[in-house]
């Protein structure tokens, strides 16, 4: 109080707009991180009926792996933080996805260095062609990848979406590293909260670090053949752009909405392959079966119906190829190809009875197992989903008219892998596609933009040509799945014959083979079904 009273009337003004600033300053940051401040925990439900309500019905938060102590404790400066504090924070560095690839002497030392920042929806943290300043870890949310590029063709500046940044992906040590100014520009899509390193703690303690893995880089880019046109500029910036992700077995690489779909993957080790979904129609019609290709978008005939067999034909007979195409509604390019015509021609409905029968669903879900022969590989577990349906007879007309049989069923095959040092998503066509990884994958990920501006000879115009010739297209798969059907029908039909001849009967039934077998050659589908 005294010193307030030796103040002159400017000085005690300027003091309390002084303080009136820094409140203002607090209310504004504490608004600004109330995404995580309000963010309570697990709290229990009590035995006050309106606070459980008011706890059931408050907006779910995206659960960070940081608790509000250790935000807090990460939001003091540096000089602030105690031993006690420094300790805390390294156990709970080391249990972060992004930190434990560190050694220990690094982790203890980024304890004391590591600030913690939120950022809302729409927010830029770097911006492309500004000098770097930090380094970021995403612990929560997304953000978006973009450049920022003249097109020459239309006389503009534009700017192209790259790729999508998530929880455990790092950004911006490169441009930290070799002080060049940043490539792209980074944009928040969702609630972000970053682990920032700022630029002289970077320098003091990740910075020889960060040095070995963007050399293991390089050296992982002149490993590919691909590259060797390219100079040492061209590479540097290329190592700027690109990343090195890890997959684990039977992870899906890409499809599905899975992955980084505007990058190139180059296979650094491991292996992968395509896992094609063929959505096919099972069709028996006058006692033949046939199979019918499905292209359309729809994947699945949810909206057939009794396809109007019963419409206005109560005298003639309507032409089976008409009535084979209404099948099904969708759009698309279908192909019939005939299976077997061995099986006998089922009877006449009663069409006294007709009028009170009507369609219905039956489905079920076998696992089978393919096999692929003539350049396909060689055997794989797949999911085959079946729907049937059995539509309504006819309501009217001559008791000849047969109507078809139709079932829908997707198949999962694999048709092709890439071993290490291949490259796929160059531009070959992904429908109805996805890459599965068959071993521990590491990929090299360079952006396509970054591709086609230094595509020089076209050599990645023949790689996209040579993977587009080599890779089967849908209807060769489908030719191949139709001929293995074929062959196994031929193959059980034989079977049975040579067992009918034979004149010494055993007591041994299909319960003595092993349940793998049974699983891998389909035994218990077929067994059942002729049963």
């Amino acid at each position: 109080m005294k010193y307030m009273e030796e103040l002159t009337p400017e000085q005690k003004l300027a003091y309390h707009i002084k303080i009136i600033r820094r409140f203002r300053v607090i209310i504004k940051l504490v608004i600004a991180n109330l995404f995580w401040i309000s963010d309570v925990g697990d709290t229990q439900l009590t035995s006050n009926v309106r606070k459980n309500i008011r706890l059931l019905l408050r907006r779910k938060i995206v659960k960070s792996p940081l608790t509000i102590k250790e935000k807090a404790i990460l939001s003091k400066l540096s000089e602030n933080r105690t031993a006690e504090d420094k300790a805390y924070l390294c156990k709970v560095i080391s249990g972060l996805k992004c930190f434990r690839k560190y050694p220990t002497s690094v982790k203890v030392k980024l304890a004391a260095v590591t600030y913690f920042a939120y950022y809302g929806p729409g927010r830029v943290i770097v911006k492309q062609r500004h000098l770097p300043q930090a380094m970021y870890y995403i612990v929560t949310g997304e953000c978006k990848i973009s450049t920022n590029y003249y097109n020459k063709l239309l006389d503009e500046w534009a700017v192209d979406d790259i790729g999508i940044l998530h929880p455990g992906n790092m950004f911006g040590e490169v441009a930290l590293l070799h002080g060049t100014p940043r490539m792209t520009t980074i944009t928040t899509l969702t609630d972000v909260e970053l682990l920032v390193i700022k630029r002289e703690d970077f320098d003091s303690v990740l910075k020889e670090t960060v040095m070995k893995e963007w050399a293991e880089l390089r050296q992982t880019i002149d490993s590919f053949p691909f590259f060797d046109v390219w100079n040492h500029f061209i590479k540097t910036e290329c190592s700027i752009v690109s990343r090195i992700r890890s997959f684990d077995p039977d992870e899906t690489v890409l499809g599905d909405g899975v992955g980084l779909t505007n990058f190139v993957h180059f296979i650094v080790s491991g292996s992968c392959y395509i896992l094609e979904q063929l959505n096919v129609n099972f069709i028996i019609k006058q006692g033949v079966e046939m199979y019918e290709l499905l292209l359309g978008e729809t994947d699945r005939p949810e909206d057939v119906q009794s396809v109007n067999y019963c419409r206005k034909y109560h005298h003639d007979v309507p032409d089976t190829a008409s009535v084979s195409s209404k099948a099904s509604r969708f759009s698309r390019a279908s192909k019939y190809t005939t299976v077997s015509s061995m099986s006998p021609r089922p009877s006449t409905p009663n069409i006294k009875d007709s009028h009170r029968e009507t369609g219905s669903w039956v489905s079920r879900k076998t696992t089978v197992s393919q096999k692929h022969k003539m350049g396909f590989p060689d055997e794989i577990e797949s999911e085959r989903e079946s729907h049937e349906y059995i539509p309504s007879p006819p309501c009217g007309g001559l008791a000849a008219f047969y109507i078809p049989k139709i079932k829908f069923e997707t198949h999962f095959i694999k048709i092709c892998e890439f071993p290490k040092g291949a490259c796929f998503n160059i531009g070959e066509k992904f429908v109805r596609r996805r890459i599965i990884a068959l071993t521990p994958l590491n990929c090299l990920l360079i952006p396509k933009q970054f591709i086609d501006i230094n595509n020089i000879g076209y050599i990645f115009d023949g790689v996209r040509f040579f993977l587009e010739s080599h890779i089967p297209s849908t209807e060769k798969v489908f030719k191949r799945f139709v001929q293995e059907s074929k062959f196994k029908k031929y193959r059980k039909r034989l079977v049975k014959e040579l067992l009918d001849y034979k004149m010494v009967r055993t007591h041994n039934s299909i319960n003595n083979i092993p349940y793998s077998i049974r699983l891998r050659e389909g035994l218990d589908t077929e067994y059942f079904n002729t049963n």
